[in-house]
């Protein structure tokens, strides 16, 4: 509503480089995919709607790139609200940190976030990889696996160069039982595409996913879980208890939740809705 298609087509008018396509309305999927068909760079950066980059984030990214010509360049993020922020950092050795440790982590999906917009990933790995139109979230998470399954080298950047701005609006904002119970599913699809290694991450990452599916029955008015959802996610849970304890990523808060959870002690919401 702000005409930002006739924006675009001005900068491209002004700048050689910039291409701009006009399609209908197809979803998020339908539109990454239409980006990969057209795109010509060595690498690739995502930014969602809504969202925006630090003034810096170009020209640190770049560095990043000259330096050691890595596959994948990540960085922080900070998510923001209405009613505050929370920032989203990675935390490891800046620079070229170990391939193996940031797949486990990316699996596991807690410390590095599954999703496009934190990470910038050489072109070629997106050979032979396009988005389920079907899905209206979570084609990032679902496709991430064979994104990264050539991936040799990664540079961390610790710096929060990435905004993502969350409203009652947002589809991933939103607690919305269909929903959590497709990420639900999608983590347990996953498990069985990620390399052997790094399975045992993405089970603890799908027995999350079933926790945020009970929690919001629990916690979130109007949720509208399914008994036999529920009973599913619970199922999960518990056989995944032992790797949860053992999960040295997970607070001893959030281990704590989880075990109410599966003991059936729904009541405290207090404890519920506290941060983990």
């Amino acid at each position: 509503t702000d005409g930002s298609g006739a924006i675009c087509d001005q900068y491209a008018q002004q700048h050689a480089a910039i291409q701009v396509i006009h399609q209908i309305n197809g979803g998020v999927s339908a539109a990454r995919n239409t980006g990969l068909m057209h795109v010509q760079g060595e690498y690739i950066a995502w930014v969602d709607p809504d969202d925006y980059v630090s003034s810096d984030w170009f020209s640190s990214i770049r560095s990043a790139i000259l330096s050691c010509h890595p596959d994948v360049v990540v960085f922080d993020t900070r998510r923001f609200d209405e009613h505050g922020e929370k920032q989203d950092v990675y935390g490891r050795t800046p620079g070229l940190i170990d391939m193996d440790l940031f797949l486990t982590d990316l699996y596991r999906d807690a410390r590095m976030l599954s999703g496009l917009p934190n990470k910038v990933i050489r072109a070629e790995h997106f050979s032979g990889v396009s988005f389920d139109t079907a899905r209206s979230v979570l084609e990032d998470f679902d496709a991430m696996p064979k994104i990264m399954s050539q991936a040799k080298s990664v540079y961390y950047i610790p710096k929060t160069l990435y905004h993502y701005r969350q409203h009652g609006a947002s589809l991933l904002h939103r607690a919305d039982s269909q929903r959590a119970f497709l990420s639900f599913q999608t983590a347990c699809a996953r498990v069985e595409e990620v390399p052997v290694r790094y399975r045992s991450a993405a089970k603890n990452c799908a027995a999350m996913q079933a926790f945020a599916y009970c929690y919001h029955h629990c916690a979130t008015p109007d949720f509208n879980a399914k008994p036999e959802h529920l009973r599913q996610c619970k199922g999960y849970m518990l056989r995944q208890l032992p790797a949860i304890c053992a999960d040295k990523e997970l607070t001893a808060f959030m281990k704590l939740k989880y075990v109410l959870m599966l003991a059936g002690i729904t009541r405290m919401k207090y404890l519920l809705k506290r941060g983990t």
